[in-house]
C-alpha cells in the first residue's frame, strides 16, 4: 500500500520531531488515519476518552460498533506507560456512552491502538505494572493497530513547510 501523505501543517522551525508530539497533535494524527483509512471519526472532550469512532464497513474494528479511544501522547519513546488510571476512566466512560474500549499510543515515529483489555495483560505488563510498548507490539493479534510516521524534510522552498508521512 502506497504510503499516505499529509500536508500543510506549517512551523517556523523542527529541532527535533519530539517538539511537535503533543496531545492534540496526536489525536489529530490518529484521527487523520483513520479518516483516511474510511471511518467515522468524532474528536470528543469528554473524560475517559478522546475519539470516537465507527467503522461502517469493519474494516479496522467491528461493523457498525461505536468505539472510544483514549490516545496517550509521549514526547519521548516511552518504553511503558500506567494504565491503571485511564483504566477506570475509560471503562466508565464505555459503560456509560455504550462503546467498545480502546487504547492509543502515539510516540515519536509509532502509533499503536490496542482494545483496554490488552492494557490488563500480564504478558504486556513490566515488574512494576507498566504496560509496555514492546510488548504490546510482539503480540499477535488482529485488533491491534500499527503505523509509523515521520516528518520529512521542507518541501517546495517554503520556509515553515513540512511533509508527515504515514
Amino acid at each position: 500500500m502506497a504510503k499516505q501523505i499529509l500536508k500543510g501543517l506549517l512551523t517556523k522551525s523542527i529541532k527535533d520531531v519530539d517538539e511537535l508530539v503533543s496531545n492534540d497533535f496526536g489525536k489529530l494524527l490518529v484521527s487523520y488515519y483513520l479518516v483516511k483509512k474510511g471511518l467515522h471519526v468524532i474528536i470528543a472532550k469528554s473524560e475517559g476518552f478522546d475519539l470516537l469512532v465507527n467503522d461502517r464497513k469493519g474494516l479496522i474494528f467491528e461493523k457498525d460498533k461505536l468505539v472510544g479511544i483514549n490516545v496517550k501522547t509521549r514526547q519521548k519513546n516511552s518504553p511503558c506507560l500506567d494504565m491503571d488510571i485511564p483504566i477506570v476512566k475509560l471503562k466508565n466512560a464505555a459503560s456509560i456512552w455504550k462503546f467498545l474500549p480502546y487504547f492509543c499510543f502515539v510516540t515519536p515515529h509509532e502509533v499503536l491502538i490496542f482494545p483496554m483489555e490488552f492494557g490488563q495483560d500480564k504478558r504486556i505488563k513490566t515488574k512494576t505494572a507498566l504496560v509496555s510498548f514492546a510488548r504490546l507490539r510482539q503480540l499477535r493479534d488482529k485488533r491491534i493497530i500499527y503505523f509509523s510516521w515521520a516528518i520529512k524534510e521542507r518541501v517546495s522552498g517554503e520556509r515553515g513547510s513540512w511533509l508527515f508521512e504515514i
